[in-house]
Order: structure tokens, then C-alpha cells, then sequence
């Protein structure tokens, strides 16, 4: 039971690791990607209406290349291809995009200065999963709860530990305390038996006779 739910810590903790980055790649550039969700199905069938798409940020994009830009004056992004380069008298660059699924190219040109960056590849409607973790009942659902289920398991794990470093110290103790009692009746016992023979050393002595007086011839 404990290799099991040890099994299903570390799957939890890996699924919170990977929703964390998901949602970190939908706000900032890490290492030159950024992660993208496609709200609309324009670029079916290559990319299908609830994808996330994996930017590479650069500045030589060719035709037929996936980007994603930004709208001016809005938040949001749109991921198109790119039909045609059109640089301006100025030597600007510009580009005509178009949706796979659409007829026509998109009205408006997109300035070089407004690509986020050139996809790199796509992963099939697991943006309806980013979407939702980034709201609050996602968060609560997909983080905060998978969380607090790793953290009370560890702080279990290091309650169990203490208990059990702390018994094994006891034991160590309790071990130490019955040596020392053998060592001190042994030594009470060693005592007593020294003692018991020089009182039979004793008695087995005989008594010291005195000695003749010698006279010295003159």
C-alpha cells in the first residue's frame, strides 16, 4: 500500500510540475518559446480548434511558415500562414497571412515587429485543459488541491521518519542501559571474587617463625 501511494505521489507531483509549466508558457517567453491556445478552427485541418501551439521567437520567417501575432491595440494573438512578404518603400517588412480554412488572405498586413514567433508544433485540443486551469475553479482543481495532497503526504512521511529515528534512539538507549547493567554486575562479581580469594590466601599462610641469632667468632 505505501509502494502504491508512492506511485501515485509521484504521478500527482508530476502532473502539477507540467499543468505549472503549461501555465507559465501561456504567460512568458522561457527560453525563446511560448505557448499559445487556438480559439478558432481558421488553420484546420493542421491545427484543429482547441490546440496549443509551441512558438520559437526569431526574425527570419519565409512563406508558408506558421506564426502567431499580435492584434494592435488587444490582447489577443492569432495564428496564421504566411502567403506573402510585402516590404514597403522604407524596406519594412511586412506580412500577408492567411488561414488554411479560409479563402482569402486576412485584411489587414502584420508589421515584422508584431510576430510573437514561428510555431514549432502544435498538441491537439489540450488547450481546452490550459484554458481551464488558468481559471480560478482550474487552479483550485489542478494545482492548489494535488498541492496540499503532496504536501500532507511529505509532512506525513517526515512525522513517520522522526518517529521512527526517534524509537530506534530509544532502543539504542534501552541497549546501552542493559549493557551497562551486565557490565556492572560482571564487575561486582569480579570484585567479589578477588576478594573471596585473598581471604583464602590468608588463611592458607602459615605463620612466620623466628629466625636463630648468629654470633660472629673473634
Amino acid at each position: 500500500m505505501k509502494k502504491l501511494w508512492k506511485i501515485i505521489n509521484n504521478v500527482i507531483l508530476a502532473a502539477i510540475i507540467l499543468f505549472s509549466i503549461l501555465v507559465i508558457l501561456s504567460y512568458l517567453n522561457v527560453f525563446g518559446t511560448r505557448m499559445f491556445v487556438v480559439k478558432s478552427g481558421s488553420m484546420e485541418p493542421k491545427i484543429h480548434t482547441g490546440s496549443v501551439v509551441f512558438d520559437k521567437s526569431g526574425t527570419d520567417y519565409k512563406v508558408g511558415d506558421v506564426i502567431t501575432f499580435k492584434i494592435p491595440n488587444s490582447k489577443d494573438t492569432v495564428t496564421h500562414r504566411i502567403a506573402a512578404i510585402k516590404p514597403d518603400v522604407k524596406k519594412n517588412i511586412f506580412y500577408q497571412v492567411k488561414g488554411d480554412a479560409n479563402n482569402a488572405p486576412d485584411p489587414d498586413l502584420v508589421a515584422s515587429n508584431m510576430v510573437v514567433g514561428k510555431v514549432s508544433f502544435s498538441i491537439a485540443y489540450l488547450g481546452y485543459l490550459v484554458a481551464f486551469i488558468k481559471t480560478l475553479p482550474g487552479l483550485i482543481i489542478f494545482i492548489i488541491i494535488p498541492a496540499t495532497i503532496v504536501i500532507y503526504q511529505e509532512l506525513t512521511n517526515i512525522k513517520s521518519e522522526v518517529a521512527n529515528i526517534r524509537a530506534a534512539k530509544k532502543k539504542v538507549v534501552e541497549e546501552v542501559g542493559k549493557i551497562e547493567e551486565v557490565l556492572v554486575k560482571e564487575e561486582k562479581l569480579l570484585v567479589k571474587s578477588v576478594s573471596k580469594k585473598k581471604k583464602v590466601s590468608k588463611k592458607k599462610s602459615p605463620a612466620k617463625k623466628p629466625g636463630k641469632a648468629v654470633k660472629n667468632e673473634t
